[in-house]
């Protein structure tokens, strides 16, 4: 939460409430893409409270809690009290974040599908090839 919230443009987003009208304003489909991939803008509203509360040092244990219990139960892996590795959180939170605040309706790019043999293959002859030149 500390690293997060030393990033200034990205806190600010949270602490100022500029992130509700992202989470608000959803069609459809991008309603059941945060429902699907995201915790429905559960977790993101939790993190803004406590970001905010962390600026403004008015961090409580019930808000941190909270925060935590949420996210044990959008995660199973958070559920104990046993240590876990931050950076692990760290990607976990931000994707849900990101999936509650995703405005896309669909997907630019499509999914190559190659086995693992194959793109073993492309790696190898694209490094033959430089090193012959």
């Amino acid at each position: 939460m500390q690293c997060l919230a030393a990033i200034e443009s990205f806190a600010e987003y949270f602490v100022l409430k500029k992130y509700v009208k992202d989470l608000k304003e959803k069609n459809r489909l991008q309603q059941q893409n945060s429902h699907q991939f995201g915790t429905d803008g559960l977790i993101t509203t939790a993190f803004a409270n406590l970001l905010r509360s962390l600026w403004f040092n008015e961090p409580t244990d019930s808000m941190i809690r909270y925060f935590r219990s949420l996210i044990g139960h959008f995660n199973g892996d958070y559920r104990t009290s046993t240590q876990q590795d931050a950076q692990e959180l760290l990607v976990w939170l931000l994707d849900k974040i990101h999936e509650d605040l995703n405005l896309a309706t669909s997907r630019k790019y499509k999914d190559v599908k190659v086995s693992i043999f194959q793109a073993i293959l492309n790696i190898l002859k694209y490094a033959l090839k430089k090193e012959i030149k």
